[in-house]
């Protein structure tokens, strides 16, 4: 497949392409190298060069996963967060009773976190995902995949000038130029005649109807530009495949890579053979896969704001994986699916419009305490978490409009910090998944302190030590006036408010969604039909 040259991203180094996933038997991507072995020559290469501390620049920690070169990490105007290492100096000539005693050094970090990151995958994200018309930057038609603008460019320069040198030099995350994958690994979900149309064109016009190519999933007209929409698939399914091929068991004494992140992931919309809600291919379901054949039962928790109707689908019979979706459900709110059910394998829990970050916590951290309490008991306990975090949710986006939920980037970052810690308690490998939200300069906020938010498994407390205003960097004034790496919260009128006879209504709608988990985890509890229960031999 032939694709042309993509002209260079604005604070993006040039790099060699992407290689792809090596395939193993069964093509799920888990052959993809042993992360033992990958951690090893990390830590052989790391400890063969350190860096100077009067260097200008930071540089990002080589990957141990491709032969490509993470870009230059630029040093930030002021580091966002600092390690708490540095010890107090005692004065020498102090008695022993009253001698200021060294501050502690921390624990050493046994929990990393991974980013499939690299300059190259957002440059797939960005020119091959926005600009399918003709395949080029000029084409003058409105391009209904400019849904995400620019948000991958702005995420990256945060990540990089902001937000991954300090999580770097405290040992919490790694950044992994990603893979791309093959036609082998999408079809472990997608039928070959479907793709096949993704990636050379209907051979009728009413296959575009058939496969629903059309309105917000509509196919380029041109071979160039399938040729990018299909180099974009294979970005992103190779990202979060690769992402799961990363992630390892807990270990109470060796370092592990216990987490990993692709916020260019978390197309949940997909079906096998049908396109829908911006998403062409369901990375999610394929990543699931693997999740589910490498650790065993797998719980994949939703937050964006729309239900994970392609996801549920494709994991409605498999008592491997149970899907919990918190979203909202309304009349006319697409997807349309996602009503309260009693099927296996399945909670859906819909919240109203207006939902507040508190209002959200409430419902979030203790209903999923219960499922995953219930389901220890009575069930199957859960070997792996998958979480997908969607920023369409914050109050404001410009596709869901008034009648979404209130959130903020606190509320969101709270929920990762909560599975994060949460996974750890339970010894639970962590993949963590992106989403909708199309307010470009938000949803860069969002995915850029869930960042951080994700490496609290590895030192708790290093999300509250995120300064509130965002440094001068190559995109700040599109996050003015506020300038602050936060969202603030709303109380305008009844919309997002907690009082008056909205806030009565929304608060309302909360403690119906709490009753609906109750229902699911009491359905477990008594062996009814329904809920999330399956027999060992299911």
């Amino acid at each position: 497949m032939s694709t042309s040259s993509s002209p260079s991203l604005p604070g993006i180094k040039e790099e060699s392409a992407s290689k792809r996933i090596k395939l193993d038997d069964d093509g799920d991507g888990d052959g993809n190298g042993d992360p033992a072995q990958e951690e090893k020559k990390e830590e052989t290469t790391s400890s063969s060069s350190t860096p100077s501390s009067s260097s200008a620049t930071t540089t990002a920690t080589t990957t141990t996963s491709s032969s490509e070169s993470l870009m230059n990490l630029p040093k930030p105007v002021s580091a966002p967060f600092s390690s708490t290492s540095s010890t107090n100096t005692t004065n020498t000539t102090a008695t022993a009773s009253t001698a200021i005693p060294p501050t502690p050094r921390p624990s050493p970090v046994l929990n990393r976190c991974v980013i499939m990151f690299s300059s190259s995958y957002v440059r797939s994200l960005t020119f091959l995902g926005n600009r399918l018309g003709d395949g080029s930057r000029t084409d003058p038609t409105p391009n209904r995949l400019t849904i995400h603008g620019d948000r991958d460019i702005l995420l990256s320069s945060l990540l990089t000038e902001y937000l991954l040198p300090p999580l770097q030099k405290m040992g919490l995350i790694v950044p992994v130029s990603p893979k791309m994958c093959s036609i082998n690994h999408m079809l472990k979900f997608h039928t070959l005649p479907y793709l096949n149309i993704l990636q050379n064109g209907p051979s009728s016009p009413s296959d575009l109807e058939t496969y629903n190519l059309i309105d917000d999933c509509a196919l380029p007209t041109t071979s160039e530009g399938r040729s990018h929409l299909f180099r974009y698939l294979q970005s992103v399914v190779g990202a979060s495949l690769h992402a799961v091929a990363m992630l390892q068991p807990y270990s109470s004494n060796v370092k592990r890579t216990t987490c990993a992140v692709n916020w260019g992931g978390g197309r949940h919309h997909a079906k096998a053979n049908m396109a829908g809600g911006f998403c062409y291919v369901n990375d999610a379901v394929l990543a699931l896969q693997g999740m589910r054949q490498k650790f065993g039962k797998t719980i994949y928790v939703d937050i964006d704001i729309h239900h994970c109707d392609g996801v549920e689908d494709a994991f409605l019979h498999d008592s491997k994986v149970v899907t919990v979706s918190f979203h909202k459900y309304d009349l006319g709110f697409f997807p349309g699916t996602g009503p309260p059910t009693g099927k296996k394998g399945v909670v859906n829990v819909p919240l109203p419009g207006g939902v507040t970050d508190d209002m959200f916590k409430s419902v979030f951290e203790d209903g999923l305490e219960k499922i995953i309490h219930a389901n220890c008991e009575h069930s199957q306990p859960f070997k792996a978490f998958v979480l997908a975090v969607g920023a369409d949710g914050l109050y404001g986006d410009p596709i869901v409009g008034k009648d979404g939920w209130s959130l903020t980037t606190r509320g969101l970052a709270d929920s990762v910090r909560f599975v994060s810690l949460l996974c750890k308690r339970l010894h639970l490998p962590l993949l963590i998944l992106g989403g909708g939200g199309y307010s470009d300069v938000n949803a860069a906020r969002t995915f850029g302190v869930c960042t951080v938010a994700a490496c609290e498994a590895g030192r708790e407390g290093v999300l509250s030590r995120l300064p509130d205003r965002i440094p001068d960097h190559e995109f700040f004034p599109r996050y003015g006036p506020t300038f602050s790496i936060h969202t603030e919260e709303t109380t305008k009128g009844d919309y997002g408010s907690e009082v008056g006879r909205r806030g009565r209504k929304v608060w309302a709608g909360v403690e119906d969604a709490k009753a609906v988990i109750e229902i699911a985890v009491q359905s477990v509890k008594g062996g009814n039909q329904g809920g999330f229960s399956y027999n060992d031999d299911d």
